[in-house]
């Protein structure tokens, strides 16, 4: 039997190597190319770099090259109901108002002509008593000036509040609040100067109005001692005033007044600040 003859020209060697290459399947040509290509890098270096990235953009699938990693686990996102909006900030009680999630609807009052000296409302996060962070409402009062430019401007005193209904206190989102027989207490800082001339004292009181627009002014506190809290209260048995049938029972409109204290004759060149926190009963 004869036999076929080897090839025996480069040429003829290369034809049959070409057509045995295009007989093996693309994982096959893979297998050999990556050991191929592995040697060449380890014995000539930087020399071949440029020819591999070129071998591999033909032979190695598209998909390893345009794979995109996973958005990561731990992305913060902002939680959302049924609607796609935003779920309300969840700040367990106690306090009522802790101010962890914003002003929780107080506001400076408008309403009482002599009490205009709130030029600021707004939250910002301090250091509070145990030495953690904690937000708070921060009220900018402008006392600056004489005496008599302050009483011609109305700004011998301001107030801030909040609407019980409209906002309620944490633990009575379905309840009424009932104030009668409890104590509401809160936490005061205030900056330095706040206290006012020492002969007589600047202070602060918490106040409730009634579902009848009736006033109760708790006691009268001391704006003492500054960049330091203290604890003040209401507790309508012993209040400064109370207008006549006051119902504690049906409170609409628990609030704070920041006062000079009378007679006080201190020129104020710079404007004072008070933080409030942590209002509960």
């Amino acid at each position: 039997m004869i036999k076929d003859k080897a090839p025996s020209s480069i040429s003829q060697r290369l034809s049959v190597w070409i057509q045995a290459w295009q007989k093996l399947q693309f994982k096959t040509r893979i297998l050999i190319i990556i050991p191929v290509i592995a040697i060449i890098v380890t014995c000539c270096g930087a020399v071949f770099t440029p020819i591999i990235e070129e071998l591999a953009k033909i032979f190695v699938p598209r998909a390893l090259a345009t794979h995109t990693p996973a958005a990561s686990s731990s992305a913060i996102t902002t939680p959302l109901n049924s609607t796609n909006t935003p779920l309300p900030c969840a700040v367990p009680y106690p306090p009522r108002y802790g101010f962890e999630c914003g002003q929780d609807g107080w506001e400076k009052t408008d309403y009482v002509q002599e009490r205009q000296a709130v030029e600021m409302l707004t939250t910002t996060q301090v250091m509070n008593r145990d030495g953690s962070n904690s937000v708070v409402l921060a009220i900018t009062a402008d006392f600056t000036g004489s005496k008599g430019d302050r009483e011609a401007a109305y700004r011998t005193s301001c107030e801030v509040q909040v609407n019980l209904n409209n906002f309620p206190p944490a633990g009575y989102e379905t309840n009424v609040v009932d104030l009668s027989g409890k104590v509401v207490t809160a936490w005061i800082w205030a900056s330095t100067g706040s206290t006012g001339d020492l002969s007589h004292k600047n202070g602060v009181q918490l106040f409730v109005k009634d579902v009848k627009n009736r006033n109760c002014y708790g006691k009268w506190i001391n704006i003492e001692p500054e960049e330091s809290w203290f604890r003040i209260y209401w507790r309508e048995t012993d209040a400064a005033e109370c207008d006549a049938g006051f119902d504690s029972s049906q409170p609409k409109i628990l609030g704070l007044m920041i006062a000079l204290g009378d007679n006080a004759v201190v020129n104020y060149d710079k404007l004072l600040t008070i933080y409030l926190d942590d209002i509960d009963w």
